[in-house]
C-alpha cells in the first residue's frame, strides 16, 4: 500500500501546481433555513440512496459480533461496487440459477471468520432460510427494483448535468463554477449507475434468521427439510465442489471482468475530465472545488486498483469484498468518510445563493450569472430585479450604454413602494436595500 499512497500523491500533485486555489471565505451568512434544507436535502440523498441501495441483508452465523469498523467497511463505495459486479458475475457462471442462489447472493453472512459471501455458503446457510423468494430474479413491485429506479434516476440526472455542461458557456450550468453543498455526491450517483449490471438479480424478498433464532422458528415454516437444521455455528472447513457454478477463470467470466473495470476508468476520466476543466496555470479552484476533485479521484483510483488485483486474482467468488476486513482496507474507509465530513464543512462555509437564483462556492466578483442578465423571480420569492451600472448585454438581443454612475433596474417583476424624483438631483425608492456593494458591477435589490 505505500506504493500506491505514492502513486495518490505523485497523480494528484500536477493539480494543485497547476490550480490557483482562492482562499477560504465565509460567505453562507446570507443563507435562509429554507435555502439550508434544500442544500443538505440535495446532499444527503444520492449519499443515503447508494448506500442504503448497495449494502444487502446481514446475517450473523455467528454469536459473535463485528465492531463497528468492520460494518462501516461494508458502506464503502469500492465495497458496493464489488457486491455489484460478484452478483451479475455469479449469475453469469452459473449452471442452474434459483432463488436460493439468489437470496444467497444478496446477504452478507458474519461467520467466525468474518464477513463471507462465498458460493460455499450458498447450500449451508439454507439451514437459517425461512422465506426464498417466488422467482429467480428481481419482481417488478419490489423494494429492491424501487431502489434500483431511485438510484438510476439521479445517476442518469447527474450525468447527463455532468456531460452537458461542457457545451454551457455560462457559470450557472458549468459543473466546477455551480459546484455547491447540494452537488457534492452528485458524481456519487454517477457511480451508482453501475447497479444495472446486476439490477435483475438484486432482491430482498426473504427472510433469513441469526444462528441464535434458530431454536425459536417453528419447524414447519422452514424452508429446508428437518434434517439439514444445524444448530452448531456452521464448519466453513469442507470443500467446495463448485458444482453449481463454472470457473472464475472462463472466459465470460474474463470478458465480464474487463468492461466492468472499463466502466470504471471511464467514470474517473470522466470525472478528472470534468474536476479539471483547463490543465493550466490559470485554472482557479475554490478549496470546495478542489477537495471535491482530490476526493473522487483517490475514491476511483483505489477502486480501479483494488477491484483490478482481485479481478487478475480471480477472487470473484464471493459477493464481500477479500480484503473488506484488513486494517488498511478499514483505515481507507475511514479516510473517506472523513472526506466527505470535511468536504460538507468547506462547502457549507463557502456556499452562497447568486443573484440569478444558482448556489455557489465561487466568490460574487466571479461573475457567475455570466453577461446575460435575467430574472424573472416575484417579491414573494425575494429576488425580482437586477440593478446594473455600466454597459450590459441582455438575454433580449439589444445592448444598451449608459453614463458612467447611473444605474438600470433590469427585468424588474413586481410591485414598488415608495417616492420618486422625476429631477436629477435625487432618485430612490422607500423600502429598498441594496446587497453586495462591493460588486461594482451588479447589485441585488430586495424588497423590505
Amino acid at each position: 500500500m505505500p506504493g500506491l499512497l505514492k502513486f495518490l500523491i505523485l497523480a494528484t500533485f500536477p493539480v494543485g501546481v497547476l490550480a490557483t486555489i482562492i482562499p477560504l471565505t465565509y460567505q453562507s451568512s446570507g443563507l435562509t433555513f429554507n435555502d439550508w434544507v434544500s442544500l443538505f436535502t440535495l446532499c444527503f440523498a444520492p449519499l443515503i440512496a447508494h448506500v442504503l441501495a448497495g449494502v444487502p441483508t446481514i446475517v450473523y452465523l455467528s454469536q459473535d459480533r463485528p465492531t463497528w469498523r468492520q460494518k462501516l467497511s461494508l458502506y464503502n463505495p469500492t465495497t458496493i461496487l464489488w457486491r455489484y459486479f460478484a452478483t451479475a458475475d455469479r449469475r453469469l457462471r452459473a449452471k442452474r440459477w434459483n432463488a436460493a442462489d439468489m437470496s444467497s447472493s444478496n446477504i452478507y453472512f458474519w461467520t467466525r471468520v468474518g464477513w463471507d459471501g462465498s458460493e460455499a455458503l450458498i447450500r449451508k446457510s439454507q439451514a437459517y432460510c425461512v422465506s426464498l423468494p417466488r422467482s429467480k430474479h428481481a419482481t417488478l413491485i419490489s423494494g429492491s427494483t424501487a431502489k434500483t429506479l431511485i438510484v438510476t434516476l439521479q445517476g442518469a440526472n447527474s450525468l447527463y448535468y455532468l456531460l452537458w455542461s461542457n457545451f454551457e458557456t455560462t457559470n450557472a450550468n458549468n459543473f466546477i463554477t455551480a459546484a455547491s453543498v447540494g452537488s457534492l455526491f452528485s458524481p456519487l450517483a454517477i457511480i451508482g449507475l453501475l447497479r444495472l449490471v446486476a439490477c435483475f438479480w438484486l432482491t430482498e424478498d426473504f427472510v433469513y434468521i441469526n444462528c441464535e433464532e434458530i431454536q425459536l422458528v417453528p419447524m414447519h415454516i422452514r424452508a429446508h427439510k428437518p434434517s439439514t437444521i444445524i444448530h452448531e455455528p456452521l464448519d466453513l472447513s469442507d470443500a467446495w465442489t463448485g458444482e453449481d457454478y463454472r470457473s472464475p477463470s472462463t472466459w465470460p467470466s474474463w470478458l465480464f471482468r474487463t468492461l466492468f473495470l472499463l466502466l470504471i476508468m471511464g467514470l474517473t476520466i470522466l470525472c478528472t475530465a470534468n474536476l479539471i476543466p483547463a490543465f493550466s496555470r490559470n485554472t482557479t479552484y475554490t478549496p470546495t472545488v478542489f477537495c471535491m476533485l482530490l476526493f473522487y479521484d483517490i475514491l476511483l483510483v483505489i477502486t480501479v486498483t483494488v477491484l483490478g488485483y482481485h479481478f487478475i486474482r480471480s477472487r470473484n467468488t464471493t459477493t464481500v469484498l477479500p480484503c473488506t476486513s484488513s486494517l488498511w482496507y478499514q483505515a481507507y474507509t475511514d479516510m473517506l468518510f472523513i472526506s466527505m465530513l470535511v468536504l460538507i464543512i468547506t462547502a457549507s462555509l463557502e456556499n452562497w445563493k447568486s443573484p440569478c437564483g444558482f448556489y455557489t462556492t465561487y466568490p460574487s466578483n466571479w461573475m457567475f450569472c455570466g453577461a446575460t442578465l435575467s430574472s424573472m423571480k416575484n417579491t414573494t420569492d425575494g429576488v425580482f430585479g437586477l440593478a446594473v451600472i455600466g454597459n450590459a448585454t441582455t438575454g433580449l438581443d439589444f445592448n444598451f450604454a449608459q453614463p458612467q454612475g447611473e444605474m438600470s433596474l433590469l427585468y424588474f417583476y413586481g410591485s414598488c413602494q415608495g417616492w420618486f424624483y422625476e429631477n436629477d438631483d435625487l432618485t430612490g425608492a422607500e423600502g429598498f436595500r441594496f446587497v453586495n456593494t462591493t460588486d461594482r458591477t451588479s447589485f441585488l435589490l430586495y424588497g423590505a
